[in-house]
């Protein structure tokens, strides 16, 4: 535990950041302790919405879209739609995933396909555009999800490095005054 050791934070955060049996959650509370003992507000605001989940769209990062495939309810159940324009059709399969880390995970352990079910409004005006009445849900692969939270994990070791790079080590979870004030310029 490093806690009590005399190790470097940013390194024992760069040896967590390679160790796969640490999950992403773990480390970005880790993270979010850094920032904060090195007043990081802006590393710290993105950590924030990463832990707890991002609350308007306009917040959500791009490596946060994700696409999945279209599918329609038939008789024969479930089937991929296609024959839209590929404008419509990009934006019908594309969906930013505002989740937190952790509910990621969550449905990473228990799910291999993620089922997003359309508004009522949508899913009208699908059924007026292609003049049949049915069900229409968007499913994206587990591996999407994976993605998000492997981007996240590589982001916070790039911290890191950027961190040891500029002489911010930090003694236990101390830092010095000379190492915030290069956090922060």
């Amino acid at each position: 535990n490093f806690y009590m050791t005399n190790i470097n934070a940013v390194i024992k955060l760069q040896q967590d950041a390679l160790n796969p049996s640490i999950d992403t959650t773990s480390l970005l509370r880790t993270a979010y302790l850094i920032a904060s003992k090195l007043s990081l507000t802006d590393f710290k605001q993105w950590i924030s919405h990463e832990l707890n989940g991002y609350d308007t769209p306009e917040s959500i990062p791009q490596y946060r879209n994700v696409h999945g495939e279209l599918q329609g309810h038939t008789a024969r159940g479930w089937i991929p739609v296609s024959g839209y324009d590929t404008e419509l059709f990009k934006i019908l399969t594309t969906k930013p995933i505002e989740n937190s880390i952790p509910d990621l995970q969550s449905l990473i352990s228990k799910e291999k396909q993620i089922i997003l079910k359309f508004s009522a409004t949508l899913n009208n005006k699908l059924n007026e555009r292609t003049n049949r009445e049915t069900h229409y849900r968007l499913s994206i692969n587990q591996n999407s999800l994976i993605n998000i939270v492997e981007i996240v994990k590589n982001k916070i070791l790039e911290w890191a490095l950027t961190l040891e790079e500029n002489g911010i080590l930090g003694e236990g979870l101390e830092f010095t005054n000379i190492e915030k004030s290069i956090a922060t310029s």
